[in-house]
């Protein structure tokens, strides 16, 4: 009467072999849920060896993984101004940022995991994630808010923060165009 444990082959229990050795071990028919008389008026026979199909488990308890190729989680900054409030400067100032932080950092749509778009009080045409649809980035999260209003600051800006995958050993590069290059001066290359 040996049984392997389900989960780690070392613990034995008793395995019932059929209808008749249930009767004589009434603790393995409660283990396994069973009545004799159920099990003999339903005319149904056990499986004489329950877990004779059950392959042995390796003998480590961790199983090694096939090892993916390092990517690192990083999130990218960008920014882009334009030039009025209206449905159309919204949509291709957006379309131009994204297409050039996807360009200098050599992104696909797959390697995106999300994308926050935020944008000065002063434009409310267009919401910038139609020109990020447009782009074929529907399978990505994409979220705009507003911008923080704060006095003085420069106007009709757009703004965001992408997340995603890239390779670790390649560094970032923010994206900041036309009158944008003001906020982040000390960002070389992101001009």
């Amino acid at each position: 009467m040996e049984g392997r444990c389900l989960r780690c082959s070392t613990f034995w229990v008793p395995e019932p072999r059929s209808v008749e050795h249930l009767a004589n071990q009434p603790s393995v028919a409660t283990f396994w849920g069973l009545r004799l008389g159920t099990i003999r008026a339903a005319g149904l026979q056990f499986p004489s060896a329950p877990f004779a199909n059950l392959a042995p488990r390796p003998s480590s308890p961790h199983r090694r993984l096939k090892q993916s190729p390092a990517v690192k989680l990083r999130a990218l900054r960008g920014a882009i101004t334009v030039g009025a409030n209206d449905s159309d400067s919204i949509i291709e100032g957006t379309d131009e940022l994204v297409r050039e932080v996807m360009s200098r950092n050599e992104l696909e749509p797959a390697d995106m995991v999300s994308c926050i778009f935020t944008c000065t009080g002063d434009l409310d045409a267009e919401f910038p994630a139609v020109a990020a649809r447009r782009l074929g980035l529907s399978g990505v999260p994409l979220l705009c808010a507003r911008e923080i209003d704060v006095p003085g600051s420069l106007p009709r800006v757009i703004r965001l923060m992408l997340h995603c995958y890239a390779d670790p050993e390649v560094p970032a590069r923010h994206v900041y165009l036309r009158d944008a290059v003001k906020l982040r001066g000390d960002l070389e290359g992101a001009q």
